[in-house]
């Protein structure tokens, strides 16, 4: 297998999508193809991404053939989950800020 062909083995099997995946992320669905597809090997700050959400990075770089995973398909959803309740939760706190801000216009 290919690197692009193990991170998109590795994305559907943990994210269900390589959408999801790039969401959690912060990449558009095209950014990330261009790994998925070899067109682009992934640098250093990509890989120190994927490598937080579970990733084996030696697995993914290494000329193994295997779909060796080396954690389990739980830890690594509930490690997504977390991310996307990270981005959820800062998307909050920013509406939050505009709302409290009209506000404070309002009664001025």
């Amino acid at each position: 297998m290919t690197t692009g062909q193990k991170l998109k083995f590795w994305a559907k099997t943990n994210f269900g999508t390589l959408k999801n995946l790039a969401e959690i992320l912060g990449f558009e669905p095209e950014n990330l193809s261009t790994y998925t597809k070899d067109k682009r090997e992934p640098g250093a700050p990509f890989l120190r991404k994927i490598q937080k959400l579970g990733c084996d990075i030696n697995w993914l770089l290494s000329e193994d053939d295997g779909n060796a995973i080396h954690e389990s398909k739980v830890e690594y959803g509930m490690s997504a989950e977390l991310e996307k309740l990270r981005k959820e939760n800062r998307e909050l706190k920013e509406k939050l800020s505009r709302i409290n801000k009209l506000l404070n216009k309002e009664g001025e």
